[in-house]
């Protein structure tokens, strides 16, 4: 399988033509219509109709798959619909779900587990699931892995941390791990809630954090960024006007940020999400809610002004303003129903942070910032010395 390109070609050939003729005061050519876009490989995360939640940040019931559904494949798999050959990015594992791709559609991340007893991990693969590698799959469970400009993911991870929610029974941090291996590292240390990262187009972790509340002990959730070396951890959005319980941020090639919210596990309220949109010039503002997604589990803001919508039965590409998604152009076995889903298609990389500490290279930049300018002049020389943490008095040699 290969990934497909979700934009329209107009074909050069076509531009140059039309101006040559209208150039030469000929004839104008007949206008030649763009080919139409190639159908969209999907990732869906399928799980059995009705089946229960485990785990309420995982969110995947046990025996969840993750299928790559073709919608120009040929074949038909038993109990789908024809057309539809999905498959299996998971095979071999109990359970499967929530994949991500990176920015060239050449790699997918997911969570996953070997048997029904396993912690939930860390697993990557080629888009037709071969190149299968077990990032993060040590005793503690793991959720919504994300990929990092440099090839690297961000998760997060269960930690032996009081949990704050008893409802959730464990506490959360972000971890950074790399795909060719090695222990992941934790990056976030807030109120032992950090859930559901993501990226920004500037190439920050975006991320769901419990709060505690001033007076009621049971706090909420807002969404907050930080680099992914850890530092510079920030609020970005908390609008008391939204349910309490911020999960799984999404964001848009515009840059729109979209995310469910609800009521908080063992809380009084309806647990029904209802599916929020941030504007990317103002994410400090008020969120607006997206009516027609309301019960999703998933809303992801879509290229083409619309959303992607995952919730159970109902799923595929929502236009902004409709009163329902349009289904996706693919068949699904007829016992199951949707948990997540995203296109298999390349995206705009995200930006790299310039002090970023990349392990894996002996090189590294380094941002001067003159905070005299412009009220004297600059710097003649500037001198760089080596910080060693293990004599930190001594001076270090020049670089």
């Amino acid at each position: 399988m290969t990934a497909t390109r979700h934009r329209p070609v107009v074909g050069a050939a076509a531009l140059v033509l039309l101006g040559a003729a209208a150039a030469c005061g000929g004839r104008e050519a007949p206008p030649v219509a763009a080919p139409p876009p190639a159908p969209v490989v999907w990732l869906v995360t399928v799980a059995p109709r009705g089946a229960p939640v485990a785990d309420e940040v995982v969110g995947l019931p046990d025996g969840a798959r993750l299928l790559a559904l073709d919608p120009a494949a040929s074949a038909a798999a038993p109990g789908a619909a024809p057309g539809a050959a999905p498959v299996d990015l998971g095979a071999g594992l109990a359970s499967a779900g929530d994949g991500c791709v990176t920015a060239d559609a050449t790699r997918v991340a997911f969570v996953g587990r070997r048997t029904p007893t396993d912690p939930w991990g860390v697993w990557t693969c080629a888009p037709d699931g071969s190149e299968r590698r077990a990032v993060a799959t040590g005793t503690a469970d793991a959720a919504a892995p994300a990929w990092l400009p440099d090839g690297r993911l961000v998760f997060a991870m269960a930690v032996p941390d009081p949990a704050p929610l008893p409802a959730l029974r464990r506490a959360w941090a972000l971890f950074v791990a790399d795909d060719a291996g090695g222990a992941p590292s934790r990056i976030t240390f807030g109120a032992a809630l950090d859930l559901d990262p993501t990226l920004l187009a500037d190439g920050r972790v975006l991320y769901a954090a419990w709060q505690p509340g001033p007076s009621d002990g049971h706090g909420r959730f807002a969404l907050f960024t930080v680099h992914p070396d850890g530092t510079g951890a920030a609020r970005l959005h908390g609008d008391a006007a939204t349910p309490p319980y911020v999960r799984r941020p999404r964001v848009g090639v515009d840059g729109t940020i979209a995310f469910v919210a609800g009521a908080l596990p063992g809380g009084d309220g309806a647990r029904a999400s209802r599916a929020f949109a941030l504007d990317p010039r103002n994410p400090a503002a008020a969120a607006v809610e997206v009516p027609a997604a309301r019960g999703a589990r998933v809303v992801a803001p879509d290229a083409d002004d619309g959303w992607v919508v995952a919730s159970g039965a109902t799923w595929g590409r929502l236009a902004r303003g409709a009163g329902t998604p349009q289904p996706a152009a693919v068949g699904l076995p007829t016992d199951v129903e949707v948990a997540a889903a995203t296109a298999l298609a390349e995206r705009p990389r995200p930006q790299g942070h310039l002090s970023l500490v990349e392990p894996r290279e002996p090189w590294g930049q380094l941002l001067a910032l003159d905070a005299r300018f412009p009220a004297t002049p600059g710097a003649a020389r500037v001198r760089v010395r080596r910080y060693d943490r293990a004599a930190p008095y001594a001076e270090g040699a020049v670089l």
